[in-house]
């Protein structure tokens, strides 16, 4: 009896990767610009970011002598994934678009508002790996993202390369005002304000 080899293959990191930021985008399209989508919108870019840059990662553990490095645009409010031959120059995802995510007002990401993206660790706005997925300046680097309801902090570690979203400072948004009870339309009823009741209290003072 023969036996027959299979020869389907199973998810890459990079896939799952991919999965993730699809994800990511998906929900931030969907989600309302006000109220309770606000936190949530900020919360789902921030887990983008964390996977972007974890691709990164991935693919400079592929191809280190063309390490893969993430640029960030703070005058632009954009970041992109690029090699470091070429940084000016956005890689394609796998579904061939430029891997771009613009955060400025009115973009997919940004919402209505947008939202504020900053480099909080000095003046340089590129990650760069390492063959084992460290940065490679040694120096921890973080990302700040924030809107009207506050900030979440995307770090990544210089000494093992470990990226997450941490210290966040997210406000929830007021609830809406009750609504105001209905009004006596008036007339012959006996409510106060209709000519009922409330006459006869009158009158008997």
């Amino acid at each position: 009896m023969t036996r027959r080899c299979s020869t389907r293959r199973g998810f890459t990191l990079v896939d799952l990767t991919m999965a993730v930021a699809v994800i990511g985008i998906v929900l931030l399209a969907v989600l309302p610009t006000t109220g309770v989508g606000e936190p949530m919108r900020l919360i789902g870019l921030s887990a983008r970011v964390v996977a972007d840059i974890e691709a990164a990662q991935t693919l400079t553990l592929a191809s280190p002598s063309d390490p893969t490095v993430v640029v960030f645009d703070q005058a632009a409010q954009r970041y992109w994934l690029a090699l470091q031959s070429d940084p000016a120059t956005p890689i394609a995802t796998t579904s061939g678009d430029a891997w771009v995510v613009d955060l400025s007002p009115g973009s997919v990401a940004g919402g209505e508002t947008g939202i504020d993206l900053a480099v909080t660790t000095g003046p340089r706005t590129t990650l760069v790996f390492d063959d084992f997925g460290r940065l490679l300046d040694g120096a921890d680097f973080e990302v700040r993202l924030g809107n009207s309801t506050g900030d979440v902090f995307v770090q990544t570690s210089a000494s093992t390369g470990s990226v997450r979203a941490a210290n966040a400072t997210l406000v929830p948004p007021e609830p809406p005002a009750p609504p105001l009870p209905p009004q006596n339309p008036g007339g012959g009823g006996g409510g106060f304000g209709s000519g009922g009741q409330s006459a006869g209290l009158i009158k008997g003072r």
